[in-house]
């Protein structure tokens, strides 16, 4: 209120409030200020549906309500397996996760990848596991039209634990 004030008593004489507004009309600002409300709401409405989205496919892809399935093994050095696991619990998504098994210790989750099934499709990816130098497992995922995913066993995430054996 004392910032109105003073620019009030700054008027000469003669002068009205209206040029204090700028060059703009009243109407044009109230079209300005519409425009920018309906932006912020779209705005707001489209973090809404991403975040819907997100959830959406979180809660789908719950391991409770959707398990992997063993889709292959091979044995990379004696004693080390790796374990190629699938699900599909959206029509249009395939996940695959790679799991470390080394006898006498529980399987580890060293890689998981989602993309549309076409593209886990016989011929449409394909992947390789090797030991590196200090006997870590290198796991190398190649799907065409992909970079290639590589997941390293020493590079383990929080967001990919050990595995629980089913019961």
């Amino acid at each position: 209120m004392a910032r109105r004030a003073r620019s009030l008593e700054m008027l000469a004489p003669g002068d009205d409030r209206e040029d204090l507004a700028g060059p703009f009309s009243p109407e044009t600002r109230r079209k300005v200020r519409r425009v920018l409300a309906v932006a912020s709401a779209i705005s707001v409405l489209l973090v809404v549906v991403v975040f819907v989205l997100v959830l959406r496919m979180e809660m789908a892809h719950d391991e409770s309500r959707c398990p992997f399935h063993d889709r292959g093994a091979r044995d990379i050095a004696p004693g080390v397996r790796i374990v190629e696991q699938a699900r599909r619990c959206m029509s249009d998504v395939e996940e695959h996760r790679w799991l470390v098994w080394r006898r006498g210790g529980a399987r580890k989750e060293i890689g998981r990848r989602r993309m549309e099934p076409r593209f886990f499709a016989a011929g449409g990816y394909r992947w390789e596991a090797s030991e590196d130098d200090r006997r870590k497992i290198v796991v190398r995922v190649a799907a065409r039209g992909f970079r290639t995913a590589v997941y390293r066993e020493d590079e383990q995430s929080r967001d990919f634990p050990l595995v629980r054996e089913p019961r």
